[in-house]
């Protein structure tokens, strides 16, 4: 079995190159995520709005529709959201503009390529998960709530 341990968030902004421009990127927080899930929640009511401005839905209908819109999450049942394109660049935003406050969404996502996605999304998950080192490199998942059997040393 491997033997995991967490190393210790970093609060200092690291620094990357994108677009031939040093950006500090500060770690993501949770302010962050609620802001991504707002965004997309957003940007999602936008979009069944128009649906049902075109297709003459009626308010009945609609007032459903925005209620369900509401109360799910924004970002996919398991964050899925958040590794997609869209998530990295908006979380890489936020993280960038404490730093650089002059930015915007857009000009985030003009400087990325789509070769520099994983490493980003691996940098963001580093510094808002923490990184996990393994002693030998089989498995570096580490279990949310591990089996009692995994948690003590079993003895025969």
């Amino acid at each position: 079995m491997a033997k995991e341990k967490l190393l210790s968030l970093s609060k200092e902004p690291v620094e990357l190159e994108l677009g031939g421009k040093i950006w500090k990127i500060s770690p993501p927080t949770v302010g962050d995520l609620v802001a991504f899930e707002a965004y997309m929640r957003n940007k999602n009511l936008k979009s069944y709005m128009s649906t049902a401005k075109e297709l003459n839905i009626s308010s009945i209908e609609c007032a459903e529709m925005i209620t369900k819109i509401m109360n799910e999450s924004a970002v996919g049942d398991k964050g899925e959201h958040l590794s997609s394109f869209e998530g990295v660049i908006f979380i890489l935003w936020r993280c960038i503009a404490r730093n650089h406050p002059d930015t915007n969404l857009e000009q985030i996502g003009n400087l990325i390529t789509f070769e520099e996605i994983p490493q980003i999304s691996e940098l963001l998950a580093s510094m808002l998960f923490g990184k996990i080192e393994a002693s030998d490199k089989e498995e570096k998942d580490i279990p949310k709530n591990p089996p009692q059997e995994q948690q003590t040393k079993k003895t025969k």
